[in-house]
């Protein structure tokens, strides 16, 4: 240790990263959402080095925008995507290193004969609530105890909506559901 990197046979590999979201945080078909109150663990472990022996990096950005620089982070510790960031897709960047994989600057300063792998999670950033258009009744509308109305309503999450998970509707008191009259 101490030297310059170099290819070394007793360490073929870099560490694996694990990336690990949890909090306010939504899975399906392959996705993640993340709301406010998410975080992510960024962890990683080798076959060869002690983890105190191990570094992190990440780096976070909105889907077609350049990546910033990468910002060290504690073998083990958590980040979060600010929830005022903007809802939409964003891009996680993260890589590891040990003493024989090290990481190399955008430059390419200090080339390293075994660069450390990048590895990169898309997820969706989702805080803003599912909206209710009510059409029916209309609000403030007075009925007779003759008249007969339908309820009609939508409840939509938006394009990049995590979805809404349930919704419930009542009419004077009592469970009623879209269309009931």
């Amino acid at each position: 240790l101490n030297d310059a990197p170099s290819a070394d046979a007793s360490d073929p590999n870099p560490p694996v990263a694990t990336l690990t979201p949890t909090g306010n945080y939504y899975t399906s078909s392959g996705t993640t959402y993340v709301g406010g109150g998410h975080s992510f663990t960024l962890g990683a472990t080798d076959t060869v080095f002690t983890t105190s022996f191990v570094n992190v990096e990440y780096r976070f950005y909105r889907d077609g925008t350049t990546p910033g620089a990468w910002l060290p982070l504690t073998n083990g510790g958590t980040f979060a995507i600010p929830g005022n960031a903007g809802d939409g897709v964003w891009r996680i960047d993260y890589r590891t290193e040990d003493p024989c994989h090290t990481f190399v600057d955008e430059s390419g300063a200090g080339a390293d004969p075994l660069p450390p792998a990048t590895s990169t999670t898309t997820v969706i950033l989702d805080t803003t609530a599912p909206v209710i258009s009510i059409v029916t009744p209309l609000d403030g509308q007075l009925f007779d105890t003759d008249d007969f109305s339908a309820i009609d309503y939508t409840v939509d999450d938006g394009a990049q909506g995590s979805g809404v998970a349930s919704h419930a509707v009542t009419l004077d008191g009592g469970a009623a559901v879209d269309g009931q009259v």
